[in-house]
């Protein structure tokens, strides 16, 4: 799994390289704390449970995986370091996370949303690439 960032005007833009789509969910995730964050604590007792819903495109599950990540991170205060992916017999996808409580320290940059504008998710000579923007 990788990522990089490209320059892109007012917003971050990145790109995100995975031998599978839940990989790539993973790196996305990655990226995302790499932004919003100082430092990451590793780690910890907290879990959470998402749910995303389908069947949809892989630009939708991309985008509303990460605003769930975001709303997570802004309300409380909660960083996800540990992804179980498990697809769903009808579409979509559960996801449990596990990872730790950050402090306003450990923030870098107030990440407001993952936008669908710029968000392409393809498969290129057999794996995945993601091309996110993020509004900061």
């Amino acid at each position: 799994m990788e990522y990089s960032f490209h320059n892109h005007t007012a917003d971050i833009r990145y790109e995100c390289e995975a031998d599978s789509f839940e990989e790539l969910l993973i790196a996305a995730a990655q990226a995302l704390y790499a932004v919003a964050l100082v430092r990451d604590e590793g780690h910890g007792n907290e879990r959470r449970v998402l749910e995303l819903a389908g069947p949809r495109a892989h630009e939708e599950y991309m985008v509303r995986f990460l605003q769930d990540l975001i709303y997570l991170l802004d309300t409380e205060h909660f960083v996800a370091d540990l992804f179980t992916i498990a697809p769903r017999t009808e579409g979509g996808y559960d996801i449990e996370l596990e990872g730790c409580l950050c402090s306003p320290d450990d923030r870098a940059a107030e990440v407001k949303a993952a936008t669908y504008h710029g968000c392409e998710v393809r498969r290129h000579e057999g794996r995945w690439i993601a091309n996110i923007v993020l509004d900061v």
